[in-house]
C-alpha cells in the first residue's frame, strides 16, 4: 500500500521497525504481542527478507501473519523467503492480491536483471484475500481492522490500510510514499 499504517491495540504491543538500505530504503514492521508477530509487508530482496526472519526468530515468538499494504515489489517481493516453511496467512485486500498477480510477470522481468541473485524468485502471494471492515485477530493483543483507504487506478498500484483496534491513542507504523 502506497498509504498505509498500523495501529497498535493496547500498550503492551510493541512495534519494530525494519529497515533495509540496499538496493534502496525500504521498511518492514513487526508488531510483538504478547504472544506472537504480525510482520507488516515482507521487504524487497532476498537478503533484505532473510535478515527480517533472522529479525523474528530472535524474538523468539511465533510468526502469526504476514500482512501486505500494497502491490510495490518493496512489499510483498520477500514473501517467500521470509515465510519459507512456515505455515502462516499472506494476507491482502482483494485489490491489491489482483494487482500484485496480474503485475508480478512485468515485475519480474523488469527486476530480475536489475537485481540479479537479490532477486527473489519465489515471491509468493497472498493466501488470505480481506475487505474493508474486516476484523483480524491473531491473539494477544494481535487485533485488526481492515481499512480501504483508495482503489485501483489505472496505474498499477492498488492501495490499502490496516489499522488495529485501538482503545486508545496509540501509536502508529506508516508506510507512505
Amino acid at each position: 500500500m502506497v498509504a498505509g499504517a498500523v495501529q497498535a491495540t493496547d500498550a503492551k504491543l510493541r512495534i519494530h521497525r525494519h529497515d533495509a538500505a540496499r538496493p534502496f530504503p525500504v521498511n518492514a514492521y513487526i508488531v510483538e504481542g504478547n504472544d506472537g508477530l504480525v510482520v507488516v509487508d515482507a521487504t524487497l530482496t532476498e537478503s533484505s527478507a532473510a535478515a527480517l526472519r533472522k529479525r523474528i526468530e530472535v524474538l523468539a515468538k511465533p510468526l502469526r501473519a504476514v500482512l501486505l499494504t500494497h502491490s510495490h515489489p518493496d512489499h510483498y517481493a520477500g514473501i517467500g523467503v521470509l515465510a519459507a516453511g512456515w505455515d502462516l496467512p499472506i494476507v491482502a485486500l482483494a485489490a491489491v492480491d489482483d494487482v500484485v498477480r496480474r503485475d508480478d510477470a512485468a515485475k519480474d522481468a523488469l527486476s530480475a536483471p536489475l537485481f540479479g541473485a537479490e532477486w527473489p524468485r519465489n515471491r509468493g502471494f497472498a493466501s488470505q484475500r480481506v475487505r474493508d471492515g474486516d476484523r483480524l485477530d491473531y491473539g494477544g493483543g494481535l487485533a485488526f481492522t481492515v481499512m480501504d483507504i483508495a482503489r485501483p487506478s489505472r496505474s498499477t498500484t492498488a492501495f490499502g490500510f490496516l489499522i488495529a483496534n485501538a482503545r486508545s491513542p496509540s501509536p502508529a507504523i506508516s508506510s507512505i510514499r
